[in-house]
């Protein structure tokens, strides 16, 4: 089966999409980028925050106009329904029994006071996977925790590594966990279907951002685990290696990252410098003395590339042997050719905004690639067509849950 231009692995499987901000949205953005039709069950009565609060263009903003709202949500349909009323919660728990997964990132038991928790949809779909995805699981003393992505980077730790060494910690400033829970959840509705494949049984999936974000720390934890050290703000003392680090370069704010690991690449970090004399110091001549002498390495490698051009210096450190890459701003990152040439990034025609950058889709089959098929949907942009094409509505029974405002 083929969705219009290349075969599709995930084509035939649908997906009824609850989540809202950004963990939740990425982890269905997969799945429909792969095929599946995802279709979003979303309310003008409360819309997503994250249409109301993403990046707007300088003279645009409105629900239609967020750019993370519509990073996160390429390749979807949207269904507009207010879930409070009953015709509402009819033509969703009817979504549901023609679906195959149920994703949503709601805090505690909100889908049972829907009548939409896993063992209300299972009598409407005995096999059906539902992900449930939240701050800590649903069990547990801190089961009802609120937070959101950066507050789970603390309490994971992750913000406490963060910082200049010697200082108070920075933190990410950022939701790094909300990606992180979002490819772990798009792992295991694939893991689920297989698992339904072979047994024909679906399956509840408990998914703790918390938990999840916490597998990303497991040095510093295995360190205190066994050796008791409290890890902290290092700067970029982490990086491995001597030299090794962020070095400044000409220019504002221009930096370059590099790392020395061994002998030969100690060698290739001779021939770009050209042999300087300081280099020529036994201390130097082998690991053990470079590590050992890190700090005034770095100090030296600092005073070398602060006059040099970043993107000349990394390509030449590189063309030497030695690992190294220009720090990039965000508009650079973007732009960036090697990440155009690799459909890193995608462009769609976006009604509200025209034609606008999303992120394409990074991971690759050679077969059956997935890639961004549309833009993320208008607020209910669907709605009488999966009314009708889906649920088998006529156009007479639409407009009157539109004129009854069932349809949000």
């Amino acid at each position: 089966m083929t969705d219009g231009l290349v075969p599709m692995p995930l084509s035939g499987i649908r997906v009824a999409d609850f989540c809202w901000m950004i963990a939740g949205p990425l982890a269905t953005r997969v799945l429909a980028n792969f095929g599946a039709e995802v279709i979003r069950i979303e309310s003008s009565a409360r819309t997503d925050i994250i249409r109301e609060q993403g990046v707007f263009p300088d003279d645009i903003s409105g629900p239609n106009a967020s750019g993370v709202f519509n990073d996160c949500n390429t390749s979807k349909l949207s269904l507009s329904v207010d879930i409070k009323t009953p015709d509402g919660i009819d033509i969703v728990k009817s979504v549901v029994s023609v679906s195959d997964i149920v994703v949503n990132n709601f805090r505690g038991d909100q889908m049972d006071k829907w009548g939409l928790g896993y063992e209300d949809l299972v009598k409407l779909k005995p096999d059906i996977i539902m992900i449930s995805q939240t701050m800590a699981g649903q069990d547990g003393p801190n089961s009802r925790l609120r937070a959101y992505g950066p507050t789970i980077s603390s309490l994971t730790g992750l913000d406490s590594l963060v910082g200049y060494e010697g200082e108070l910690p920075l933190g990410m400033g950022h939701a790094y966990a909300d990606p992180n829970v979002g490819l772990h959840s798009t792992l295991l509705a694939l893991s689920a279907l297989e698992q339904r494949r072979r047994t024909g049984e679906g399956a509840y999936i408990d998914v703790s951002m918390w938990e999840a974000m916490v597998t990303a720390l497991a040095t510093p934890m295995l360190d205190y685990a066994l050796n008791g050290r409290v890890a902290g703000p290092v700067g970029d003392r982490e990086i491995p290696g001597a030299p090794a680090g962020v070095f400044p370069c000409a220019g504002e704010d221009h930096w370059v990252i590099l790392e020395v690991h061994d002998d030969t690449d100690w060698a290739g970090m001779l021939k770009a410098m050209e042999h300087p004399e300081w280099a020529l110091d036994k201390r130097f001549e082998n690991e053990n003395g470079r590590m050992t002498s890190r700090e005034e390495l770095n100090e030296q490698i600092s005073k070398w590339t602060a006059s040099r051009d970043r993107d000349e210096l990394a390509e030449l450190l590189q063309s030497n042997g030695v690992i190294a890459a220009p720090c990039l701003a965000v508009s650079e990152r973007l732009f960036d050719e090697h990440l155009m040439a690799r459909e890193g990034f995608a462009w769609v025609e976006n009604p509200t905004l025209g034609r606008e950058p999303v992120y394409g889709q990074a991971i690759r089959l050679s077969e059956t690639p997935g890639y961004v098929r549309a833009p993320a949907p208008m607020l209910g942009q669907h709605s009488a067509e999966v009314l009708r094409e889906l649920l088998g509505m006529s156009d007479d029974e639409i407009d009157e849950l539109d004129k009854a405002g069932v349809l949000a």
